[in-house]
């Protein structure tokens, strides 16, 4: 069965987030850099959420600041809660977010839990047949190199949007 996260709740009022959000995980293990989607598409595909009025929440450790400051660079209105958020803040923002959308990292697998329509990125680097979140609300974007998956790719395999 799937994992209950029920118990996990964390206060996110504190975060003063817009209504309407979705979370953007634009990181992953630093020693896997093929992993990770690039930052610049990241921030268009926020451009893109934005024009539909949902604003976009950037999840991560102090390790991806970097890829965070250049979403933030080319999306200024994205909001980042980098190097904020605890486990427990993870699953309370998954229940409250529309979407998530993400590379293979852990934070994914909390959101993803908490049964936040997801949509994870993989590239030939991992096998999410053998581990993967899983969940009707979740989607699976996979492709050799995620340097060859463009923002068009991402949007057209979003999951369907928590109703507001």
């Amino acid at each position: 069965g799937l994992p209950d996260l029920d118990f996990l709740t964390g206060d996110i009022a504190r975060y003063n987030l817009p209504a309407r959000f979705a979370l953007l995980v634009p990181g992953g293990a630093p020693h896997r850099p093929a992993k990770r989607w690039p930052a610049e598409r990241f921030a268009a595909l926020a451009r893109h959420l934005m024009a539909h009025g949902i604003a976009s929440v950037l999840i991560g450790r102090a390790a991806e600041q970097a890829e965070i400051a250049e979403i933030q660079a080319l999306c200024p209105e994205a909001i980042s809660l980098c190097d904020k958020t605890s486990i427990a803040e993870l699953a309370a923002l998954g229940r409250a977010a529309a979407l998530c959308v993400g590379n293979d990292t852990g934070p994914m697998h909390i959101i993803a839990a908490a049964r936040c329509p997801s949509l994870v990125l993989y590239s030939a680097e991992s096998d999410p047949r053998k581990i993967s979140p899983r969940g009707d609300w979740v989607r699976l974007l996979q492709r050799p190199s995620l340097q060859d998956v463009g923002v068009e790719d991402v949007i057209a395999a979003l999951p369907p949007f928590r109703p507001s």
